[in-house]
């Protein structure tokens, strides 16, 4: 799966149809586009409605504002979410009070002061760089990677050549060849058709801004320009068309980087960014590797988790994370492409290691050929307390039958189940379209699902956006789950879970459209999920309350 957010990129089609009747005329005068600085996107009516809740406000958020209404005279604890992802911008000024500070490291004084390996983690560890401040940005996808390591086996040969013992490998190994190269042309044509759309309206917008001088301008504003110049005309017909089908500047140029990333990066077997980290990737025991770098550039996605969690609260400023009394702790393991199953299992124990309560995993793929590593460090997880929530996945499959991983379906077929969850994305809607359609859903493999759909939270430099995803029901998950742990901190890990299962606000409408039929057929929303709810938050707190009144 795509870590970053999930994005419609079935627009594709749209947006290429835009091309052939608006942006042709207008290429010629597309020749020297120019870049501009993005800004925050429009704040939505309601940016805390995922903190609202269903029976008390209408809105099936988790309940986070109505339980804090309950505990008013109550005191926390606080509770440590690590937030395994892309890194997080530990400056923002709606998060930097709430990030995890390791008091045993001295800043930057290239010591490692707790003799825990890691020189100078104060805010968390890095496994996405090295000594010298090198950080890895894009990856291969993982089958691409599985391609490589059998070509070392078979390439050049013929199945003739090919003993029984290794048919099924070589097998395997010209299935996936045949897909990375299907995906490569896919990728290469995509790109071919989108560059001169981006590059087109690039300088539309350049023509636009300069004529209204402002940056930033309504579709109104754009209608109202008259003037016979045609490069000005062709500009304005441009992002009008665009902008009237919801396809803003910004979703475009992010849209073309993951088009470019794609290309050079996903599916092109020639790339290895590994090389900038120098460890084995198939070693855990080469595991002193990375830097004390948690932020910087390419941090939006863990950013925006973490600001859902844990944005500082009622402080008159961006966004009200779940949680009131938590600090984030980063954890840098996701590149933009598949993350290594050596980075997420050393992820997982740094986290355990360094006090973590809960662990946020917002990222997943379909191939994980040391899924070992991760399976030993979900069960270190599991031996030292920690709750570890993982989003369910973006593709509308049903991963009762699809794997994905990380998965705690163990190598031996065991299934942990103890402290591990994975987690679907709903929207604020009670209608038939609660379920985001993207989300990946199964009666046995997902246990609930929160909000995940046009969730407006943190982003590097201040700013904020909306996006969807199970990438951010996860951290809903988490947030609640931090939230009642921080009231009950005498609950263990296997209790909180069950709190958080057995406590789900169970909707009243029974069917929802089905993810996997994208709007053409209705299911029981009691199907796509272990307990057929949406997480709450304030029904947890009451159920916590009677299972310590009981004993239990």
């Amino acid at each position: 799966m795509k870590k970053m957010f999930y994005h419609p990129y079935s627009r594709r089609k749209k947006i290429v149809a835009i091309l052939l009747f608006s942006v042709q005329p207008f290429v010629f005068y597309a020749q020297n586009a120019g870049t501009e600085e993005q800004t925050n996107a429009n704040a939505p009516e309601n940016l805390n409605w995922y903190n609202q809740d269903p029976e008390e406000d209408d809105i099936m958020g988790v309940g986070a504002e109505r339980a804090y209404e309950y505990l008013k005279e109550r005191k926390s604890e606080v509770r440590v979410v690590a937030v395994l992802d892309s890194g997080v911008d530990i400056d923002h000024k709606d998060l930097k009070n709430n990030i995890w500070i390791n008091e045993d490291e001295i800043p930057e004084n290239g010591i490692d002061d707790d003799n825990n390996g890691y020189i100078d983690d104060v805010y968390g560890w890095n496994f996405l760089g090295n000594e010298s401040g090198e950080n890895l940005v894009y990856e291969n996808l993982e089958f691409v990677r599985n391609v490589k390591r059998y070509e070392q086996r078979f390439g050049g040969k013929k199945s003739t050549e090919i003993s029984d013992a290794d048919s099924a490998d070589y097998n395997k190994y010209i299935e996936l060849k045949h897909k990375m190269e299907k995906e490569q042309k896919k990728a290469n044509e995509e790109y071919k058709d989108i560059a001169p759309v981006v590059q087109a309206v690039k300088i539309a917008s350049q023509f636009v801004a300069t004529y209204l001088n402002k940056s930033e301008y309504t579709i109104e504003e754009m209608e109202a320009i008259e003037t016979d110049y045609e490069p000005l005309v062709q500009s304005r017909d441009l992002l009008v068309a665009f902008r009237k089908d919801g396809i803003t500047e910004e979703y475009l140029e992010e849209y073309f980087a993951h088009v470019q990333a794609k290309k050079e990066y996903y599916y092109n077997s020639d790339y290895n960014g590994r090389l900038i980290i120098g460890d084995d990737p198939s070693s855990i025991s080469d595991s002193i590797y990375g830097n004390e770098i948690v932020g910087g550039d390419y941090s939006d996605h863990g950013t925006h988790v973490a600001g859902i969690i844990g944005a500082v609260r009622n402080n008159n400023y961006g966004v009200d994370g779940i949680a009131n009394n938590v600090k984030i702790m980063p954890v840098r393991v996701v590149p933009d492409g598949d993350e290594r199953d050596k980075d997420v299992a050393l992820g997982i124990r740094y986290a355990v290691n360094n006090g973590a309560n809960i662990i946020n995993m917002s990222f997943g793929k379909q191939y994980s050929p040391y899924k070992e590593m991760v399976d030993d460090a979900i069960q270190y997880a599991k031996d030292h307390n920690v709750l570890v929530i993982h989003a369910a996945g973006n593709e509308s499959d049903n991963i009762d039958e699809e794997m994905y991983y990380p998965s705690n379906i163990l190598l031996n077929g065991d299934t942990l189940t103890a402290n591990y969850m994975i987690i679907g994305a709903s929207s604020a809607s009670r209608k038939k379209d609660m379920v985001g359609d993207f989300s990946n859903y199964g009666h046995k493999m997902v246990d609930f699902f929160a909000p995940g759909v046009d969730v407006y939270s943190t982003v590097p430099g201040n700013k904020f956006q909306s996006n969807s995803g199970t990438s951010m029901a996860c951290p809903a998950a988490s947030g609640v789950a931090a939230l009642v742990w921080s009231y009950f901190p005498e609950l263990s890990a296997e209790q909180l879970k069950t709190v958080l299962e057995k406590s789900v606000y169970v909707p009243k409408r029974k069917k929802v459209l089905n993810p996997d039929s994208k709007g053409k057929k209705k299911v029981k929303f009691s199907d796509l999920s272990q307990t057929g709810g949406i997480v709450n938050a304030y029904l947890a707190i009451k159920y916590a309350e009677q299972l310590l009144a009981n004993g239990e």
